[in-house]
Order: structure tokens, then C-alpha cells, then sequence
């Protein structure tokens, strides 16, 4: 079956896509924090992920809805930019490794790995720089083209399989 053009103009609607905005489960979720897609479809803290979780981005803000049901409220999270996260082990030479959320630590939604961890380790970006701030290692995380991908089961992204 062929398709032909278009026959007519069509008004699309348009956003920045920096930005999205989610429905979110029954927690909270501070600013700053590291979110994926759980299996029901709301937006919750980065956790070690089963098949079909998939990456959202990073909290624009802090919501609460601990207190409510899956779905009351919404949060919006960034989806493209580069992001300063914990890592304890970062050396210059992760520069350009893939990031993944670093489980089983204080502050995993804030930190991240250049290595899997967890049953199904979750990437989040590639890694563009490491610098030393007070007594914590950090790295820059640049996030655009890693968020709305599959756990990582099915993610390959810039020759990284996982």
C-alpha cells in the first residue's frame, strides 16, 4: 500500500521538550532526583528497574504525594541538559562512558555509576566531565536522547549495549 503528501496543512502543536510533565505515584519526589516510568505509568524515584521501566529525567521540582494516590498529582521533569551528579569512583577517564543510576547508595536518584549495577541497571546519559567539588567527586551527566528508552534489557545507545 502507497501513501501519497500531504494534501493539506495540519496544525501541529508544538513544545520546547525540555519539559515534560507526568503523572506521579504515590511518593516524593525531591527536585534534582533522577525518575523513571514505573510499569504502571507514573513518574517515581529511579529505583532498581523491572522490564519496562524506562528512564523520565531529572525532577524540576519537589512534589509530594506521599499522602495521595497514584496519578493526584503531576511533576514536570527535564528530559534534555547536562546534569551535575554524585560519583564516587569518577576518574577523567569516564569521560564519555555511559552513566547509570547507582542503586544501593544514600541519594541514589543523585548519584550515578560508569558501570551497571542491580538486576536491571538503568542508563541515563553519557558522562562529559568530572571535577572534584569539596569532598565529593561529581560528574556532568548530558541526559538528551537517553530518556523514554526500555530498561536495560533492550537499551543500546552509542555502541553501549546493556
Amino acid at each position: 500500500m502507497a501513501y501519497g503528501a500531504s494534501a493539506q496543512a495540519f496544525d501541529v502543536q508544538r513544545s520546547q521538550g525540555d519539559i515534560v510533565e507526568f503523572a506521579m505515584g504515590a511518593e516524593k519526589i525531591y527536585k534534582g532526583t533522577i525518575c523513571m516510568i514505573n510499569a504502571a505509568g507514573f513518574c517515581v524515584q529511579v529505583s532498581d528497574t523491572a522490564t519496562g521501566d524506562c528512564f523520565a529525567g531529572v525532577a524540576a521540582e519537589t512534589v509530594d504525594n506521599a499522602s495521595g494516590n497514584a496519578g493526584d498529582k503531576t511533576i514536570k521533569v527535564w528530559q534534555t541538559g547536562e546534569f551535575t551528579f554524585k560519583h564516587a569512583g569518577a576518574a577523567r577517564t569516564d569521560v564519555g562512558l555511559p552513566a547509570f543510576v547507582s542503586l544501593g547508595v544514600a541519594d541514589a536518584g543523585q548519584t550515578v555509576k560508569s558501570s551497571t549495577e542491580g538486576t536491571h541497571a538503568m542508563m541515563v546519559g553519557k558522562i562529559v566531565n568530572v571535577s572534584a567539588e569539596t569532598s565529593a567527586l561529581r560528574v556532568r551527566v548530558r541526559i538528551d536522547g537517553y530518556t523514554a528508552l526500555a530498561s536495560a534489557e533492550t537499551a543500546v545507545i552509542g555502541g553501549w549495549s546493556i
